[in-house]
This record gives C-alpha cells, structure tokens and sequence, in this order.
C-alpha cells in the first residue's frame, strides 16, 4: 500500500494534467459568451489587478503554468476517485486511497476560490489569483479522467487518470487515453500560443461556435456543488471512457464518434456552469 500512495503522490506532483489549454480557453468562451456586460466588466477588472492576462480566455490556462513552473502542485487540479470493476484492490486499500486523495484536491481548491471571492475582507490581489484558478479548476472537474483512475490486473497501481493506458493508433501525440480525452478526441491540434496571436484566438472562438453547434441543453448546468461536478466525471469515465476501448489495441472508429461530443457537452457544461457562479458571485445581493 505504501507503494501505491507513493504512485499516486509522484503523478499528483509530477504529472501534466488537464484539458489542453485550447479546452479550457473554451470554457473560459462559453462563460463569458454568457455574462452580462456588468460581470463582464468586474471579472476584467478583478483579472486586472495582477500583472498577468487580463481577460477570461487568456488566463484559463494560468493555473498549469505555474504548476509546470514550480510555483504550485497538480493536486487540486482534480480527484482520482478509484475505478476498480474487478475489485482488484482490497477495501483497506480503497479507503486509505480515498483518504489520501481527500487531503488536497480540485474540489476543495474550487471550493476555497469560491469562499475567498465571496469574502468582503480578502484583498482583491488574492482574488484575482482565486478568480483565475476558478476558471481552471471547474474545467478540470469537468473532465472525466481527471476524477477517476482505473486499477485491474492491467494498472494494479492505477493508471493515474489514463495517462498508462497507452493507444495504438492515436490521433494526437500523447499516446495515452488522457490525452486523448484532453484533446477531444483529436479536435484540439497543438497548444496554444502565449500570449495568444490572432490565429489562436479565432481557433478558441470557433471551438465554441463548434461546440454550440450540437444544441447541448441547459437542464443540468444548474449545479454548483464542486463534489458533484466530480462525481458526474467520474461515472462518464466509467461509461464512456473507460467502455468500449482497451489498453495496446487500436481506437474503435465509433469510440471516438461518440466520446467527441461527450467530451465538448462536458466543456460546454463546465462553461455555463462557469457564467452561472460569476453572475452570482459578482451580483451585489449574491448568496453563492
């Protein structure tokens, strides 16, 4: 066991997670898409404050910069709730790994955003600084291998959000199931530029104009509870991501058809979801 949460300590500190930049500079879209122009003008204001991008989009991807810098861990970047569908692991071992990951992660880093944004007294740089990792932090709860880990025969020690599930025939570079989930499915083509060029800029924008396209329906995006925004990633890693795909074997043409728009309703979900909780923290009566 101690191996095993040494594992699981070394990828929370060492790894590259998330949605690509272009994915979270998608959600940071959507939700500005549909703020007010008052909250528009706020969020900006607040951004401003630092000497760092200003505007939604530019800054969604600060909170993995200063992570691949050293300047903060991966660990509230997510939550690696075990996946163990052969009960490889023992019920000892499952709790001591819950109880690990339980000490530090995305949901409790999005829930300490949302107390210092909603606290009168804490100085407006440390807002900003919460404000930017919000953005982030709420993409990646959204993401359904940044909330589960599989252990089998296959990953007795996990496979740390699908990083060691390795592709045959992946369309991107990262030839592991999670980079193909933070890539949709090979929509996203490269990283972006920092700061952002013109080129880029229109890229994020058609990404959300592609991502509008499916016609994605608001019925569930009125939910602001950062535990359940994980555990709905994890039951889409167990019923999408994880179904109908195996580790050193080709992609399924039709696993990637179908996982395409999973993986741009949860971006387009996380977005709305985004707007939502900034309209009510920026509101002047807001109870968030």
């Amino acid at each position: 066991m101690k191996k095993l949460l040494f594992f699981c300590f070394l990828f929370i500190k060492a790894s590259v997670w998330g949605w690509w930049d272009s994915a979270h500079m998608a959600v940071a879209e959507i939700a500005q898409d549909h703020l007010n122009e008052r909250t528009k003008k706020e969020v900006h204001a607040l951004l401003s404050v630092l000497p760092f991008d200003d505007d939604m989009v530019s800054c969604a991807s600060w909170a993995d910069e200063i992570a691949d810098n050293g300047l903060t861990g991966f660990s509230r970047h997510g939550i690696f709730y075990p996946y163990d569908p052969n009960n490889t692991l023992s019920q000892k071992d499952k709790l001591m790994i819950v109880q690990f990951l339980g000490s530090d992660n995305g949901i409790i880093g999005a829930e300490k955003c949302i107390r210092v944004l909603k606290d009168p007294n804490a100085p407006k740089w440390q807002k900003s600084v919460m404000l930017r990792l919000l953005i982030h932090y709420i993409g990646d709860l959204h993401m359904p291998l940044h909330c589960a880990s599989l252990y089998n025969e296959n990953f007795p020690q996990g496979d740390f959000g699908g990083c060691r599930f390795i592709l045959k025939n992946s369309p991107i570079c990262k030839k592991h199931l999670h980079g193909l989930w933070d890539s949709c499915m090979g929509y996203i083509p490269r990283p972006m530029s920092s700061p952002l060029n013109d080129i880029d800029r229109q890229f994020i924008h058609q990404f959300a104009q592609d991502i509008y396209a499916n016609s994605f329906s608001d019925e569930n995006i009125y939910q602001f509870n950062p535990s359940v925004w994980a555990e709905e990633s994890y039951n889409i890693a167990i019923s999408h991501a994880y179904k109908g795909i195996r580790p050193n074997e080709e992609i399924p043409k039709e696993y990637l058809e179908k996982n395409h728009k999973i993986a741009f309703q949860r971006i387009y979900i996380a977005g709305r979801r985004l707007s939502l909780l900034l309209e009510d923290l920026f509101s002047s009566n807001g109870d968030y």
